[in-house]
């Protein structure tokens, strides 16, 4: 069994959200996805440094309008209010700030539309990705399993996951995921269930 919490020390020891999470060869030119945006975190940090195509997906209302406030100005950030999974559908979601999940249960239950990656691409005419931050509590799965299925994998140049354990089988399930990213991409850092980023080959 993966040694989770040995994973988060050695994230927190080597401080990875301020240098492995960020530290990308990108520039004003690259387009940079980032799924589940909650409080805009990560992508505040990506764009300031980079100053990239930023499109940010988040699902839940509060956190959406949140988002757009924090980057009102910013042409260059695109703000969608719905998620990213394997298909077109509206879903509940219990809203529990960053750990809101279509997998857990929560006294604020919201319905929420999501949409398929590949008509997501289509609509926004975006070809190809630089970057990509998978961070939607327990839905990696089946995205990531799409997204093997359809040979899409190879149109993200780089992608960064965070796995979660709320789903049965977890630890199987990521293990075919990763089996199938070797294929196509090198995992460059692994922190076991906490992050982890693959660069195509």
């Amino acid at each position: 069994m993966v040694d989770e919490n040995s994973a988060k020390e050695r994230f927190y020891t080597d401080r990875a959200h301020d240098t492995a999470l960020i530290d990308y060869p990108l520039d004003g030119d690259s387009v940079v996805f980032e799924l589940g945006g909650f409080a805009g975190e990560w992508s505040e940090k990506i764009y300031s440094k980079y100053k990239c195509n930023l499109f940010i997906f988040e699902p839940v209302g509060s956190f959406y309008q949140s988002l757009l406030e924090k980057f009102r100005g910013d042409a260059k950030v695109k703000i969608f209010n719905y998620g990213i999974l394997n298909k077109n559908d509206t879903l509940d979601i219990g809203v529990c700030n960053d750990g809101s999940s279509f997998f857990s249960s929560s006294d604020t239950v919201q319905r929420v539309e999501v949409k398929s990656i590949e008509n997501v691409l289509v609509s926004l005419g975006v070809p190809h990705v630089d970057l990509i931050q998978i961070n939607i509590e327990g839905s990696e799965y089946a995205l990531l399993d799409y997204m093997l299925n359809a040979n899409m994998v190879c149109l993200f140049r780089y992608i960064q996951i965070q796995f979660h354990r709320n789903v049965p089988d977890a630890e199987i399930r990521r293990d075919r995921i990763v089996q199938g990213l070797e294929k196509t991409h090198t995992r460059i850092f692994n922190y076991e269930f906490v992050f982890e980023f693959w660069k195509i080959k």
